[in-house]
């Protein structure tokens, strides 16, 4: 009896086993309706249908076949969007992106406001708030650049001591390889007079030998990374969670940290307290390979989504802050250099360089070069060459990172070394004017050669090296293909690489760069379900919009790890304690990629709540004009505005919104909400075009006069009136649709917390009330007009379009000339 018993329950444990098997498909995804680029060819390959399962790739192909195979799959609709392998940025310094979605932002537009020193003294002020320095105890911010500075030259402590003699400032140069101090910031390094220039780095002088707050190099990084370091847990949670968001939002599912120092111990400490949401890959710097290569990190495998991948060699600095060393002068030289000036190495003996490469070699460790003038290309490939054939070179995969003035001849022997090259073609855009005038017009067109690294039979990938630029993956693909500087000048056409082979660049090559080809950079069976979904297909659209193309939504092995939302909504919300719909309009971006300036206009919910505490906010904020939309009626019944002495309030009432207005009045008294349609909103959405055609007119006359601003408009809810005006205001300057549609829908969010409260006190007053009949479709009634819907600001839309044509037609209507219109364009937008 034993054995048929045995075999009896072997055959019940196989089909148990099989019944999960089939239950866990409840568990998959089924991406389909949209362009699926799997990237696995050399030319693009679509398919129907993904699924994912348990972080995998489990089927691609025909969406029937996938249908039947995985029948209880959630069903995720691209709505003919892009789905495609997750980013891998072939060199960028993720540690470091905390610095620039935290620090202020002194990058130069299009990216941010920094087009001048005054304009960047401005920013670091506004920066300044007791929360933001509690967090380093500096001022500090990234990005400025001297090339596209008006003055054309560095801040210096002269300039920082403007932004505060109290307090210690650092700013740090686009290039990440310069930062300038205050006064205050040089006597916290003590850095005075007395001190010496370290190797490979400079401290600028002034009256003969006073530092004068300009670090280079090897006399910066160092203090970079002690004066940014968090000044507490909560700090450096603050600064951890900022720069893996911003990585995120731009797509990236694995991130590269190219040169690690102590802030691996910060990465190995996020891993350990299971804080990553994407790959991490570092890279240590030579200085501390002794310490930290010798550790469990240092493996092919991740744990925790962190792993060590090599070491991180430096030998020259940065072409753009013309410290990248060179075989033939620059045409123009830094401040304090002399004619002839050539850039300076890292490390100055060849025989310290062979030594370092010498112990990557003995341990087989994956060696990044950077090397970005072709002097120290040369250093790198006379110091390589005997290493390799003394200890082979099979499958070591080294990298020449940047590589900017790389010669034709250099990448010859890169090919013969084996080496990958990862090149930063984003320079064409930032830098390119700038090299043509320091290097010459001949050779700038050279830089970032990557059709010919192709061309030559090298293995290529290409980097946004963020945060020297900010880490968007999208404009590197396009900026890749179009090869057009800031002033619109093609920089080397030649050199363009095809949308396909750019896309590759960060996909599968990338990959097989950080030796992951087989389980990353392609949509295959078996590989990580690292994806990204995009708006539009750089495949598709007009080289020109590639670079404009938004990253939707980052999932990392099958979940989402960002979801974009037009608007960052807690970021544009302003906390009061008697209105909680008070937001600033501020940074929504329009169709030609222009976006509104933050801190100009307001919108809000009522303002007759407002506390003590609320009207010095206001101050803070420096609101000079509120405009009203209620009647003298409801100002009367619920009392004025609460506002700040000195600000002026115009009063634009909007009437005549149908005897339903009556109803409601009475409806929020009794619960009764059994008259009031469902589609309320809707329909009052639909008239306020009409009965509010004055008022709306009369406050584009206000945001057409510079002097009248930071605004806030604003009605009894922030919802009918307001949203309208809102929709008004944003279409006349170019902000899309869905943006205007998602911004009417974050009253909703806002608001919820007291909607619900109401809601309930409604209903309660309602079911007591023997006249209703129906109470649970006068509760719908209730939670219809409290909690809105996109559908609703489409009356405003709807009617407009249908009556009118377009939203320009009706402004014309209402006598808004279009001279105001480009007003209030100039006064809103950045340019």
């Amino acid at each position: 009896m034993k054995a048929p018993l045995f075999l009896i329950s072997c055959l019940l444990l196989l089909v148990s086993c099989g019944k999960k098997e089939v239950n866990s498909e409840s568990n998959s995804t089924l991406y389909h309706n949209g362009d699926i680029l799997t990237m696995r060819s050399d030319v693009p390959e679509y398919e129907e249908a993904l699924v994912v399962q348990e972080g995998k790739i489990v089927f691609v192909g025909n969406k029937e076949k996938a249908m039947k195979s995985y029948p209880n799959s959630e069903i995720k609709d691209l709505k003919g969007r892009t789905l495609m392998p997750g980013f891998i940025d072939g060199h960028a310094h993720f540690a470091n992106f905390s610095i620039q979605s935290i620090g202020a932002q002194i990058l130069p537009p299009p990216d941010a406001g920094a087009k001048d020193i005054p304009t960047l003294i401005q920013i670091l002020k506004d920066w300044n708030t007791p929360e933001n320095r509690s967090l380093t105890g500096w001022i500090f911010g990234i990005g400025f650049d001297d090339s596209v500075l008006e003055e054309k030259r560095f801040p210096t402590k002269h300039d920082l001591d403007q932004v505060s003699e109290e307090f210690p400032v650092l700013i740090i140069h686009i290039s990440g390889h310069f930062a300038v101090v205050n006064s205050k910031g040089l006597e916290e390094l003590g850095i005075d007079a007395s001190t010496k220039d370290p190797e490979g780095g400079i401290i600028r002088r002034e009256n003969e030998n006073d530092p004068n707050g300009v670090l280079e190099e090897l006399a910066a990084i160092p203090y970079m990374l002690k004066v940014l370091k968090p000044s507490s847990k909560q700090a450096a949670d603050i600064f951890f969670e900022g720069g893996q968001n911003m990585a995120l939002s731009y797509g990236y599912t694995t991130a590269q940290e190219g040169r690690a120092m102590q802030n691996h111990e910060m990465l190995a400490e996020a891993a350990r307290n299971n804080q990553l949401k994407l790959d991490v890959v570092s890279y240590i710097d030579y200085l501390f390979v002794d310490k930290y290569m010798d550790s469990p990190w240092n493996s092919k495998s991740y744990t925790n989504h962190y792993r060590i991948g090599g070491m991180k060699l430096t030998l020259d600095g940065s072409p753009q802050g013309r410290t990248a060393w060179r075989t033939q002068p620059y045409l123009i030289p830094p401040d304090g250099a002399e004619k002839g000036y050539l850039g300076y190495p890292a490390i100055p003996q060849d025989s310290v360089v062979s030594s370092i490469y010498e112990k990557g070699f003995q341990n087989n460790w994956q060696i990044l070069t950077h090397g970005n003038g072709d002097a120290a290309i040369d250093q790198m490939i006379r110091t390589l060459g005997p290493l390799t054939r003394k200890y082979g070179n099979e499958d070591r995969r080294n990298v020449l990172i940047h590589g900017q003035y790389v010669r034709e001849d250099q990448l010859d022997s890169l090919k013969q070394l084996d080496m990958i090259a990862s090149l930063f073609p984003l320079h064409t855009f930032y830098w390119g004017d700038w090299h043509k005038e320091i290097i010459g017009d001949s050779l700038g067109n050279k830089i970032s050669p990557t059709r010919t690294a192709l061309n030559k039979g090298l293995k290529l990938t290409t980097h946004t090296d963020a945060p020297v630029a900010l880490p968007n993956l999208m404009r590197m693909v396009g900026i890749s293909v179009e090869r057009k500087s800031r002033s619109g000048a093609l920089i080397g056409p030649e050199e363009s690489l095809t949308p396909y082979e750019a896309l590759r660049s960060i996909t599968s090559w990338s990959a097989y760069q950080h030796f992951e080809e087989d389980s990353k950079g392609t949509l295959e069976v078996g590989k990580l379900a690292d994806l990204v979904v995009l708006d539009n297909n750089p495949l598709k659209v007009d080289p020109s919009e590639i670079k404009n193309i938004l990253v939707l939504e980052t999932i990392k092995e099958g979940k989402t790890v960002f979801e974009k939302r037009p608007m960052e909504a807690f970021s544009r919300r302003i906390q009061l304690k008697g209105e909680h719909n008070f937001r600033d309009l501020g940074n929504y971006e329009t169709t030609d990629q222009k976006k509104l300036n933050t801190g100009m206009l307001y919108r809000s919910g009522s303002l007759y709540k407002l506390t003590p505490e609320d009207t010095a906010r206001l101050k803070e904020l420096g609101i000079k004009t509120v405009v009203n939309f209620l009647t003298p009626n409801e100002i009367e019944n619920r009392g004025g505005d609460i506002l700040p002495e000195g600000v002026q309030s115009i009063y634009l009432p909007i009437e005549g919104m149908g005897d339903e207005v009556d109803d409601l009045i009475v409806a929020r008294k009794t619960g009764d909400f059994s008259k009031i349609p469902a589609d309320f909103n809707y329909s009052i959405h639909a008239i306020l075009p009409e009965s509010g055609k004055k008022s709306y007119a009369e406050l584009f006359e206000v945001l057409s006069d510079s002097n009248n601003y930071p605004i806030v408009f604003h009605c009894s809810h922030g919802v009918h009136r307001t949203g309208t005006a809102a929709a008004l205001v944003l279409s006349s300057v170019g902000v899309p649709w869905e943006t205007i549609s998602e911004d009417y829908m974050l009253s909703n969010e806002y608001r919820l917390p007291e909607s619900q409260k109401r809601i309930e006190v409604l209903d309660s007053i309602a079911r007591s009330n023997d006249e209703i009949a129906d109470k649970e479709r006068n509760r719908k009634h209730i939670e219809a007009f409290y909690l809105l819907e996109p559908a609703y600001i489409e009356g405003t839309k709807t009617h407009i379009l249908e009556e009118y044509g377009s939203f320009e037609a009706y402004l014309e209507s209402a006598n808004v000339s279009q001279a105001e219109i480009d007003k209030v364009r100039d006064n809103l937008l950045n340019e």
